[in-house]
């Protein structure tokens, strides 16, 4: 039995979730009751640090039924999948038929999979590199939460440097040449617009994101955003970090 109750502690009277369940001995005959209550102000809490966590997430963190049908995701997913109206199946997102197969076979033999590589689509047919994790939601009937890594930026790395040319459509810098040994000079696409590489350079001449937001006659919030961007593709902590990873490109 579960229901929300008043209870009274310390002179102070407290709304809680209670369940309440009987308890057996081992020749099976009622022995008592266990109730369990928990404050339902701090599961109110919790569940805004969760949303908080799921929706500024830099990853795709997403939640789905037994059907496999997504019935969350956070602001990251629709982003990079340019999800507006409706959600689809996970099956739905799969650019190749032989990966959505292998991942629905690896997704129903166990409650759990980890780092599942596959191309996948968004509404205008890009397809992304990804890396996909699920596990099954403990006590709620079939609920399944995942999260999907966009690899795109490793993949041409790993691309280029097997020998291969890589190419996007959705890449603003075509090639950019690598350095290291002075006789090989790698050809490197990177998924930067034209408007992330002008920040970009702004960054490196150390302007503050009010002073670029005035030369570029953006919102400041807009440059906020296209900074947490560049960070997340080159896999930066920080502006220091950033900076190296773009020098060690020649991209500044």
């Amino acid at each position: 039995v579960s229901a929300t109750i008043q209870l009274q502690c310390k002179n102070a009277s407290i709304e809680t979730q209670c369940l309440l369940s009987p308890l057996y001995s081992e020749k099976n005959k009622n022995i008592g009751f266990l109730l369990i209550a928990r404050d339902v102000q701090k599961l109110k809490e919790s569940e805004t640090k969760y949303q908080k966590i799921f929706q500024d997430s830099s990853d795709v963190i997403f939640i789905m039924d037994k059907d496999y049908q997504l019935l969350e995701i956070n602001k990251a997913g629709k982003r990079l999948l340019n999800l507006k109206n409706g959600l689809p199946t996970i099956f739905d997102l799969f650019a190749k038929a032989s990966e959505k197969t292998n991942f629905e076979r690896a997704l129903k033999k166990n409650n759990s999979i980890k780092n599942v590589y596959a191309k996948l689509k968004s509404k205008q047919n890009k397809q992304i590199d990804c890396l996909i994790s699920v596990n099954r939601v403990e006590g709620n009937s079939g609920t399944l939460q995942g999260i999907i890594k966009d690899i795109s930026f490793q993949k041409a790395i790993e691309t280029v440097l097997n020998g291969q040319q890589y190419y996007s459509p959705n890449v603003a810098i075509p090639f950019i040449k690598r350095g290291g040994n002075k006789n090989i000079q790698t050809k490197l696409a990177i998924q930067l617009t034209k408007r992330e590489l002008e920040i970009l350079e702004f960054v490196a001449d150390e302007y503050t994101n009010d002073e670029i937001a005035e030369k570029l006659f953006l919102a400041k919030a807009t440059i906020n955003e296209y900074r947490q961007n560049l960070l997340t593709k080159f896999e930066a902590k920080n502006t220091a970090g950033l900076i190296r990873k773009a020098t060690k490109l020649n991209l500044i």
